[in-house]
């Protein structure tokens, strides 16, 4: 908006991206083996009041911006990795935070971490593939 001075819409954003992350922190804890603690119920209220902040704020920039509602799967998966993203798409609790083409990607898919090391790797794997489909491992 040009209504208001650069330097308040950047703070402005920061402090979005902030509420997020620390959102986003907290479902991973939920998420997680640290989420098996037992919250007393002021904390309770707390976490319930931020994600209804969230959902919010979403409805806020709905048919404006998408960016904070592929903030979260970006920040999960970057703080703190591929389970979590995978975990939050598993969890009933916390399917309104995904994007629709997360949501709709149900299908359990077990992601290949060895890829990076290279065509070698990648040649293994495809001969293995064949040799397990064909039946025949003298290949």
């Amino acid at each position: 908006r040009q209504d208001k001075p650069l330097m308040l819409q950047w703070e402005m954003i920061a402090s979005v991206r902030f509420g997020l992350s620390i959102a986003c922190d907290v479902m991973h804890s939920h998420v997680s083996q640290s989420g098996d603690r037992v919250l007393n119920e002021r904390n309770q209220r707390a976490v319930r009041r931020l994600f209804e902040n969230v959902k919010s704020l979403f409805g806020v920039f709905d048919g404006v911006t998408r960016w904070p509602l592929l903030f979260i799967p970006k920040y999960l998966y970057r703080r703190h990795g591929l389970d979590t993203v995978l975990a939050i798409t598993q969890s009933r609790e916390f399917q309104w935070v995904l994007p629709d083409e997360l949501r709709s990607n149900q299908e359990e898919v077990v992601p290949d971490r060895f890829l990076v090391c290279g065509e070698a790797y990648h040649r293994i794997r495809e001969a293995a593939g064949r040799a397990i489909l064909s039946g025949n491992i003298n290949q």
